[in-house]
């Protein structure tokens, strides 16, 4: 621990014990301890857990990164600059243009993979910003978001698309896509706060609504270089080959992942296919 660091908490427990005694400073130095130790507990189950692709209502992990936080947070948050703000950091985290690196986007993922005319469910559009560029390459587009609030953004944005229906996710997915109903799944910057449990429900709902030879582009949670790099953009317990376990637990396929396209380092973005594929990494 840095020395000067030591001596403020020093000063500051003095302080408390003038101020509030010896026995409540000791109990608050206590429980100040416990939730340190828990927290460093959380972490180490939290490695196992994704060691051996461990998922369940029960995991640590699970306890994170809730989709009733994702809703919370996305419900009040100011949706008026349209999620370009996060395009923006790709500038501060990998020194690219953001006008630039969302084109790149668009070309090796949307354009490579998305045929024109197709049926593509999207979750969580937020306001639209990729969404655009799928209603105009696509015959149908299905939103579903966990937040009216990032809903009603979407449709602001996309007032003058008659190809897209939106549908707000609470207990259960939505039942308007009849099972292999959907040619192409997209997602960005969206699993890269859920959870591995609430992931795998995902994944299993993919795998029963995309046709045969369907495909689906997810940017998700990846390995950081320190908890707190995780924690900065709340970052889910994911990995890339976590990720792909998923994908072949529900009988799915991956064809690519890459961690060079996110605007974030150590975030992924896996392309996986109701099909046969191979593990391509780039």
């Amino acid at each position: 621990m840095d020395i000067e660091l030591y001596r403020a908490r020093w000063r500051k427990l003095q302080s408390y014990m003038r101020s509030r005694g010896l026995i409540w400073t000791a109990l608050f130095t206590l429980r100040f301890s416990v939730l340190w130790m828990l927290k460093r507990l959380d972490r180490w189950i939290i490695a196992v857990e994704q060691r051996r692709f461990l998922i369940g209502g029960n995991t640590v992990a699970s306890q994170y990164h809730t989709l009733g936080e994702s809703k919370r947070w996305a419900d009040r948050y100011n949706w008026s600059r349209g999620g370009n703000e996060w395009s923006n950091d790709v500038q501060s985290l990998r020194g690219l243009d953001p006008t630039a690196w969302e084109n790149v986007i668009v070309n090796q993922t949307i354009l490579k993979y998305i045929r024109p005319g197709s049926t593509v469910f999207e979750v969580g559009p937020g306001a639209g910003r990729w969404t655009k560029v799928l209603a105009s390459l696509c015959s149908r587009v299905v939103v579903a978001d966990v937040s009216e609030a990032a809903l009603e953004a979407c449709r602001n944005a996309l007032r003058s698309f008659q190809n897209v229906e939106y549908f707000l996710v609470a207990d259960a997915l939505p039942d308007a896509i009849p099972d292999e109903g959907v040619d192409f799944v997209w997602s960005y910057d969206v699993f890269v706060h859920i959870n591995p449990n609430d992931t795998a429900r995902y994944l299993a709902y993919f795998a029963r609504k995309l046709r045969a030879g369907g495909i689906g582009i997810i940017h998700h949670a990846g390995e950081y270089i320190s908890d707190d790099d995780r924690s900065n953009g709340w970052r889910s317990y994911m990995t890339g080959k976590f990720f792909a376990h998923l994908v072949e637990e529900n009988g799915m396929k991956v064809l690519d992942q890459n961690g060079d396209l996110p605007h974030k380092p150590g975030d992924v973005i896996t392309v996986f296919t109701k099909g046969r594929g191979i593990i391509r990494k780039g």
